[in-house]
């Protein structure tokens, strides 16, 4: 396939004329200047004014909460109790399971989200009903069941400490099973030594779990495990840091707790839409980068209200702006072109995908074609990220393929 128009390859700097050649799903050429004829019978498409961008990755959501984006209850907390949990009951239909899957998915890949890290539900059934989703909206996925054996309705609550065993025969390239436990107040040491025994390092799988979103959990957290000395050592405890570890949150942390992040080579998932919507409080940014932690974005969807993840970036921009102004002057505020970096290359190998988010050679070809209406001048990143709107992508190329919205 030849995709015509203007491919941005550097964010600090304006997109300039040019085409990217895919093949058998990779990227196959990346040119600039004046683009060569299409090969005969090759497929074509975009606009010599197009910008062609890679697609983006979401690095922390929910698909069984998408329709619950905008329902306020409470706290973090009392939220998921009476807002959140209700909704992932209804997930133990197998059949609502996967049209709730598909709409989410589609609702994503309209959105430009092309990969993903994700929760589902406890069931058993969730994981095969995401998968069947995923073979008619191709994006590409790490999913896993939230484990649970306490502090949740019993309709939830798997067996103590026995979740059961991923499915490894359903996995594939495009689709792979974490280990996630949803958070500390919901899992006993029986169930947190599971997950530590299925996500562990040496297992090669991923761990995506929530880590002090608000001070009300990490109270409860200190409650439950009174033996420990923080919330991150209880994951650290179990084996469940490591460099495949993702953590949702991660606002209401001691210094000591970001060195052990930091030890341990984990990534933080900054989630500053959901952040604001729950009223948890504003990520330490300059904590991260001082320590060299990754931090990646995530939309944290139903708490987060934007799919969008150049609009989570700019609320990223924002919320660092309130910190510097109101609680630390020397805060860490991202650039644009910082922030267009992160939910794509940098999302991506986050998520174990070193190989996508990028346009180069030999990457996954998993890109999008855009028409803004924005100048394309030396601001661009800035322009494109304030403004953004969805309705300027033209074209959508999924593992090579041209797909609808």
């Amino acid at each position: 396939m030849l995709i015509i128009g203007c491919p941005w390859t550097d964010y600090e700097r304006p997109p300039a004329p040019g085409w990217v050649r895919t093949d058998g799903g990779r990227i196959a050429e990346v040119g600039h200047g004046s683009p060569p004829p299409p090969a005969p019978g090759e497929e074509h498409l975009g606009h010599p004014d197009a910008v062609i961008v890679p697609g983006f990755t979401d690095a922390h959501l929910h698909l069984p909460q998408f329709h619950q984006r905008g329902v306020e209850a409470g706290d973090l907390l009392q939220w998921l109790e009476d807002a959140i949990l209700p909704a992932e009951a209804r997930w133990a239909d197998p059949a609502h399971a996967r049209v709730e899957a598909e709409a989410a998915l589609r609702a994503m890949l309209r959105a430009g989200t092309v990969r993903a890290a994700a929760f589902l539900s406890p069931h058993p059934t969730a994981i095969e009903a995401t998968l069947g989703a995923s073979a008619r909206v191709p994006l590409d996925l790490l999913a896993g069941v939230p484990l649970m054996d306490r502090e949740a309705p019993p309709e939830l609550l798997q067996p103590a400490g026995s979740p059961p065993e991923p499915p490894e025969s359903l996995e594939h390239d495009r689709f792979r099973i974490s280990i996630n436990p949803r958070f500390a107040v919901s899992c006993t040491d029986a169930m947190l030594a599971t997950a530590g025994r299925l996500g562990a390092a040496a297992t090669g799988r991923f761990v995506h779990t929530h880590l002090a979103e608000q001070q009300a959990e990490c109270r409860r957290v200190a409650e439950l495990f009174p033996g420990d000395p923080s919330y991150t050592a209880v994951y650290d405890r179990f084996g469940l840091l490591h460099r495949r570890t993702l953590l949702a949150h991660a606002i209401h942390l001691s210094p000591e707790e970001w060195d052990l992040i930091a030890h341990r080579e984990a990534v933080v998932v900054h989630c500053p839409g959901a952040n604001t919507f729950l009223g948890s409080g504003v990520m330490d940014l300059a904590a991260a980068r001082s320590r060299g932690v990754r931090v990646a974005l995530g939309s944290d969807v139903a708490a987060g209200p934007d799919l969008s993840m150049p609009r989570v970036a700019r609320a990223m921009l924002e919320s660092a702006g309130v910190r510097r102004r109101l609680i630390d002057p020397d805060a860490v505020v991202p650039t644009p072109a910082e922030a267009w970096r992160i939910f794509t290359e940098g999302n991506a190998a986050a998520i174990g995908r070193p190989d996508a988010g990028r346009l180069a050679v030999g990457a996954r070809a998993d890109l999008l074609v855009l028409r803004p209406d924005e100048p394309l001048d030396e601001h661009a990143a800035g322009r494109l990220l304030y403004a953004w709107d969805e309705q300027w992508i033209t074209d959508r190329v999924v593992n090579g393929r041209q797909v609808g919205q």
